[in-house]
């Protein structure tokens, strides 16, 4: 039922159908873009706010070494997170200076 796109089951389920029903409606898809795209704003704005904080070249140099030891968890939390932010910029540092 959740997988199958064109499966409904209105007795056991009316709730959750009706809705998956909807969805499926232009209205739907067009409520649908509209939520994905907020969601896209809001992680552009923290992007760019975690960035002019720090300065682009330093908070590119971190994305680069987060994603670069697979840590996009990290990634998106520093983002997000000033508090958090600032700690990884301090991992980074220490990890450049025992690297030199």
């Amino acid at each position: 039922l959740f997988k199958d796109p064109e499966a409904y089951n209105f007795e056991k389920f009316p709730n959750f159908s009706q809705r998956k029903h909807d969805l499926k409606t232009d209205e739907g898809v067009l409520e649908m873009s509209e939520g994905i795209q907020m969601i896209i704003d809001e992680e552009k704005e923290a992007a760019m706010e975690a960035g002019k904080e720090v300065g682009m070249e330093e908070g590119m140099r971190l994305m680069d070494y987060l994603f670069s030891h697979g840590r996009s968890e990290d990634a998106n939390k520093a983002m997000k997170d000033k508090g958090f932010l600032k700690l990884m910029l301090e991992e980074l540092k220490d990890e450049l200076a025992f690297a030199n």
